[in-house]
C-alpha cells in the first residue's frame, strides 16, 4: 500500500515568501523579483519526512525541480512552543508578468499556490 502524505506550503524566510507584491524582471534586481517558499511533508502518522522525493512544477518549466531528501531546517511556532523541522526549499524567479503556479508533489499528493506578478 502506498504511503499517504500531506503537503504544507510555508514561508521559510521572513519577508521573502507569499503575501507580498511581486514584479517580473529578466534578471533579479531585488526581492520583488523572486520568492522563497517551501513545503513540509508529513506521512499518514503526521511524522515530518526529510527523505522523500518532492517534485516541483512551475509556470516556468526551466525552474522545475525534483528534490531527493532535504537538509533544510525551519523553526515554526506551534500553539505551545517553537520546533525545528525539515522542509523542501524552492527559490523561484519571476521572469515574466502574469499568473504563476507553483505545485509541490510527493507520491500522488499535490499542493499549489497561485501568484500574480506585475
Amino acid at each position: 500500500m502506498a504511503k499517504k502524505y500531506t503537503i504544507e506550503i510555508i514561508n521559510p524566510i521572513t519577508g521573502k515568501g507569499l503575501g507580498r507584491e511581486y514584479k517580473a524582471n529578466s534578471e533579479v534586481e531585488n526581492e520583488a523579483n523572486y520568492i522563497e517558499i517551501g513545503a513540509i511533508i508529513r506521512d499518514e502518522n503526521n511524522i515530518v519526512m526529510d527523505n522523500v522525493v518532492v517534485s516541483v512544477e512551475t509556470s516556468d518549466p526551466t525552474q522545475n525541480k525534483a528534490m531527493t531528501g532535504t537538509g533544510n531546517i525551519v523553526t515554526i511556532k506551534t500553539k505551545t512552543k517553537k520546533i525545528r523541522i525539515p522542509y523542501y526549499h524552492l527559490h523561484y524567479e519571476f521572469r515574466q508578468s502574469g499568473n504563476h503556479k507553483i505545485t509541490f508533489e510527493v507520491g500522488n499528493v499535490k499542493e499549489h499556490v497561485n501568484i500574480k506578478v506585475d
